[in-house]
């Protein structure tokens, strides 16, 4: 198994033009590895033809979502007029929009466990609908949700989904679980305070995780994290968690653990309006027996972006030593490990390829 650590550093560009037709665009290739260790390589993404340097002024990336089968990339981009998906392929380089013509307003919601799709929440402002998109194919199986779904998320094995809606601010939220096609829809949790989010299944459909925070307009309010059993009942609250920003509870793949961002200065106010003064530390739940403890215990940094590189080592980045840098965590033997020094890294995707996935080195 060969992981590859695909590093995107977002850029903004000066041109106030509209964005271009990004399909079937090179983007530049996987090239220059900065470092090799162990089983993990780093490389750097970078072009002048590159989507990011073609961004319209007040554009960003966002958020990149590799794919489980280590294919694909989802590149999140937000701008002011709102958010564009695109899509990059890992072996070309190339990137390019859904073809669904929806390319200025969509957000991208997860991926499908295989890999293989990807879910689109398009049309926000306007006539919002959900869509399951197979890359490959570029076909799009419209996932029937009710139009005020915020997340959708699909069961290991494709079949069921698990969506959350609201009616707004101060209406709080509802989860549901139905078959793929809305069918049986039954739902799991009514929450006339709070707002679910990042639902998820693990991969075995044992249980579901998800973060709930306070519906109010503080905008990153400290959350919690609860567990179910696959079918969405019997609730247990386990830690208090980072809300708000953006962080996603991740599972392992054998569905043991839940790695995610819990927040060290909870009764600090200003960290509750500004993203930038959050401290926090990465947390595992073990699912044996429902315990937390530290993967990090860092004093003052900003620490986040979990990923499980494999069953047993955890990848996350952290400002610790000065600048943002990538460090691992072996749960095994507890063991903290520096990767990368000096990086200043600002979007991480690690990429699974080789013998548990279609790609090669």
């Amino acid at each position: 198994m060969l992981l590859l650590a695909v590093w995107l550093l977002a850029v903004t560009s000066a041109d106030s033009t509209p964005p271009p037709d990004f399909r079937k665009q090179d983007s530049g290739q996987f090239q220059n590895p900065l470092q090799s260790k162990k089983n993990a390589l780093l490389f750097n993404l970078s072009n002048s033809q590159s989507l990011l340097q073609s961004l319209p002024e007040g554009c960003k990336a966002d958020g990149l979502y590799p794919s489980p089968n280590g294919q694909w990339v989802s590149v999140q981009i937000n701008c002011e007029e709102g958010g564009m998906t695109f899509i990059l392929q890992t072996l070309s380089g190339q990137v390019w929009g859904t073809g669904m013509n929806v390319e200025a307003d969509s957000i991208f919601l997860g991926w499908s466990h295989d890999g293989n799709g990807m879910i689109l929440l398009v049309d926000t402002l306007g006539n919002p609908r959900v869509y399951l998109i197979d890359i490959a194919s570029n076909m799009a199986q419209l996932i029937p949700v009710p139009p005020e779904t915020y997340n959708v998320a699909l069961s290991p094995d494709g079949q069921r989904m698990i969506y959350t809606l609201t009616k707004g601010l101060g209406y709080g939220s509802e989860t549901w679980i139905a078959d793929i096609d809305g069918q049986n829809a039954r739902r799991i949790l009514a929450e006339p305070a709070h707002l679910i989010t990042f639902a998820r299944w693990s991969p075995t459909g044992e249980h579901i995780a998800y973060i709930r925070i306070p519906d109010s307009n503080v905008p990153f309010p400290v959350g919690e994290l609860w567990i179910t059993n696959g079918e969405g009942d019997n609730p247990i609250l386990l830690a208090e968690a980072d809300g708000g920003r953006g962080h996603e509870l991740i599972w392992s793949p054998d569905g043991g653990y839940v790695a995610f961002v819990g927040r060290e200065n909870p009764n600090d106010p200003t960290a509750n309006l500004s993203a930038e003064r959050l401290i926090s530390n990465i947390y595992i739940a073990d699912m044996t027996d429902q315990t937390v403890f530290n993967a990090t215990q860092f004093s003052g940094a900003l620490t986040e972006n979990p990923v499980w590189l494999s069953g047993n080592l955890l990848a996350f980045n952290t400002n610790a030593g000065g600048s943002m840098d990538v460090w691992t965590f072996d749960i095994q033997n507890r063991q903290l490990q520096q990767t990368t020094s000096g990086a200043n890294i600002d979007n991480a995707a690690w990429l699974l390829v080789g013998e548990n996935g279609s790609n090669t080195p």
